[in-house]
């Protein structure tokens, strides 16, 4: 029989930092974040993977209070591996602030966790706190790998591509228009 509640989490205001540093025995603490628009769940597991708790938190409102949780955890004398899926724009912002604040982190290929997720339960559903939970159990068996941010060059270079995309669609727009009205004379 399964237990109720098993996916449950608790906002991350609401974490008992002495409590959770209590539960977790190892020097090692992973941190599996189902990475979202706004709601982040993330699965504080053991160095085994093992979920220990689920915390949810608000991004871009609450992430500082995320940080500060894992800051904590570091403090004493933990170290945090944070693992997410690559999810694009959305997951860059959080893999930047950890990397910046010296946490590695690692990235697992989402048909992975998603061939993992009934597996581990037996149950085929998907949802954000088993997401982040699988994510964490698979880090824990290697099945991760690093992830460094791009050199600042090729950020610039990105960044400067995007941009004129922009200004070229907008130039092909009026250049249609343009075109429609010469055509009258």
């Amino acid at each position: 029989m399964k237990k109720k509640h098993t996916y449950r989490t608790i906002d991350v205001q609401k974490v008992s930092f002495v409590r959770l540093l209590e539960t977790l025995k190892d020097e090692k603490v992973i941190i599996g974040v189902d990475v979202a628009k706004t709601r982040q769940v993330a699965s504080v597991s053991n160095g085994q993977g093992i979920k220990e708790l689920l915390v949810h938190f608000d991004h871009p409102m609450q992430t500082g209070l995320f940080f500060s949780l894992l800051a904590e955890l570091r403090r004493g004398g933990k170290k945090v591996e944070l693992v997410t899926e690559p999810t694009g724009t959305y997951g860059d912002a959080l893999c930047h602030q950890a990397h910046e604040q010296g946490i590695e982190v690692y990235q697992i290929n989402p048909a992975r966790s998603h061939a993992m997720a009934e597996a581990m339960d037996g149950v085929h559903s998907f949802h954000d706190a088993k997401d982040a939970t699988v994510i964490a159990r698979l880090h824990a068996q290697e099945a991760t790998s690093r992830w460094r941010p791009a050199p600042e060059m090729q950020r610039e270079l990105r960044a400067l591509v995007a941009q004129r995309e922009v200004y070229q669609r907008q130039e092909e727009v009026c250049q249609g228009q343009l075109e429609a009205l010469l055509a009258r004379h």
